[in-house]
């Protein structure tokens, strides 16, 4: 699961509704730029950050997993060399 979930999903939501406004240093708001409705850039905004999240969760998932199976094997085979001294 996903470590503060909820945070991140409030954090997205209220990004994508502040983006349309933002203006570029040319003065020009996402909305002028993209040449979409508010709801459009809201939307748009929500869904390509998300989709960034996701992405990244499930990268860092697999890192994890690859950076950890050598030391679950180091601490499987350190138990057995205790279990043989008892």
């Amino acid at each position: 699961m996903i470590k503060n979930q909820n945070k991140i999903i409030v954090i997205i939501t209220i990004l994508s509704f502040v983006v349309p406004f933002y203006e570029s240093e040319s003065g020009k708001s996402a909305m002028q730029l993209l040449e979409m409705s508010y709801a459009e850039v809201v939307v748009f905004t929500f869904v390509t950050l998300a989709s960034c999240c996701l992405l990244g969760h499930v990268i860092w998932t697999a890192q994890d997993k690859t950076y950890m199976k050598p030391l679950i094997k180091k601490k499987k085979r350190l138990e057995n060399e205790l279990q043989s001294y008892d």
